[in-house]
């Protein structure tokens, strides 16, 4: 039916990857078995042609001597008859020896081709084993970075839940919210931090934690030199810079002169330009 697709879980990803693992395990000695009973084949038929060999060729040579004295002595009586009986039974024994060897050899043909049939569902086996292991390896890094992304939503609102909670004066309820984010903290791999920026939850949750240990007034970067964000009010940089102080009777003093000087060049400009 059209049933909703259920999400994977961590169990699932590891159910994946220990069946992809035993595919590609069994399919690695599947195939180890399959080279080596393709080789025992090849090896044990060699080995018995290098024994038959040297039988054939003597039976052949023992046909030939056989054959060479009844043809010398075929017109002989009963002793022609005689060596065309053992011709007959030389040409049995070599038929016999070469048939051995030829019925050894299309055994070996047929566990040939059975261990090379072996060897390659083996190795389809393997295929599909690492091809399944790559889909389940970006199927679990989309699905570790789908989950990082909420795990951040979920980290972001419980921070900003117990700095509200512990800015009006809830030390108890923040302290159980961070609690209960401990888990969401612990997956993202966040924990505090002092060298961390002031915007960011671990330098957030150093701070807030420092405040909660010491029963200070919650301001981020208090200890590290970072900006402070004190709930309720702008942060000292995002505050307008102060104005400067009005100079001093002395330093206005110490300028007359200068401003005389200025006034008589610019009056002095102005009649120039008259002419």
């Amino acid at each position: 039916g059209g049933g909703k697709k259920e999400k994977m879980t961590e169990k699932d990803f590891d159910k994946l990857d220990a069946e992809w693992k035993s595919m590609i395990e069994k399919g690695q000695s599947a195939l180890t078995t399959a080279r080596k009973l393709k080789e025992e084949a090849k090896t044990e038929f060699l080995e018995f042609e290098k024994e038959q060999d040297p039988i054939i060729t003597a039976d052949r040579a023992a046909l030939f001597d056989i054959q060479a004295q009844r043809d010398q002595w075929y017109w002989v009586p009963f002793y022609g008859q005689m060596l065309d009986d053992e011709v007959a039974v030389a040409q049995d024994k070599l038929d016999k020896s070469v048939e051995s060897l030829e019925s050894k050899r299309r055994m070996s043909i047929v566990k040939i081709a059975d261990a090379e049939a072996d060897i390659k569902a083996a190795e389809t086996q393997v295929e599909e084993a690492y091809a399944l292991k790559y889909a389940a390896i970006r199927q679990r890094r989309d699905y570790k970075t789908s989950r990082a992304k909420v795990l951040l939503l979920d980290a972001q609102a419980a921070m900003r839940q117990a700095e509200v909670a512990y800015g009006g004066g809830k030390k108890e309820t923040a302290i159980a919210v961070l609690e209960d984010a401990q888990g969401i903290f612990d997956e993202l791999g966040v924990f505090p931090d002092s060298k961390a920026s002031a915007m960011s939850i671990p330098g957030r949750l150093y701070d807030l934690k420092k405040c909660i240990d010491t029963g200070a007034e919650y301001r981020t970067g208090s200890l590290t030199g970072t900006q402070y964000i004190v709930l309720g009010q702008k942060s000292p940089a995002m505050q307008p810079p102060p104005p400067p102080p009005p100079p001093s009777p002395e330093a206005r003093r110490e300028w007359r002169p200068l401003f005389l000087i200025i006034f008589l060049l610019t009056i002095k400009e102005i009649i120039i330009e008259k002419k």
